[in-house]
């Protein structure tokens, strides 16, 4: 469901599925987490490339990004972001940038203030700009 765009039905599925102890206690704090995105972030029509520091709930690593599109992940060199069909993608190591796209992360803006994870690395987080 979360690859297909069906953000709010992944998340109260996972909540669900928490509810009945199927899944491990770190995959539930991400249902609790998800508890912030509403129908109005999905189907909100902003675009572009988000500027502001975005971090996920409970987490000190977060995501700056500044006017000129520049990244500044702490512990990781900064890297070019960059809008592709729509999506936000940061290149996730900027040498392998060109060799494997696969390894970028890749977001979805959601509203004014936050950004679906919609990679590999970081499925159902909901990042969140801190003011």
């Amino acid at each position: 469901m979360w690859n297909s765009g069906q953000y709010l039905a992944a998340r109260d599925a996972l909540q669900m599925a928490c509810n009945t102890r199927v899944w491990d206690n770190s995959v539930c704090r991400k249902a609790d987490d998800l508890r912030s995105l509403t129908e109005d972030d999905i189907s909100s029509s902003v675009s572009g490339l988000p500027v502001g520091y975005y971090t996920t709930r409970g987490s000190d690593v977060g995501l700056l990004i500044t006017k000129n599109g520049t990244v500044i992940i702490k512990g990781s060199p900064s890297v070019k972001a960059h809008i592709n069909n729509g999506l936000i993608r940061i290149p996730r190591d900027l040498q392998e940038e060109a060799i494997d796209r696969r390894s970028d992360f890749l977001f979805r803006r959601a509203g004014e203030n936050k950004l679906i994870s919609i990679d590999i690395w970081n499925t159902f987080n909901v990042y969140e700009l801190q003011k």
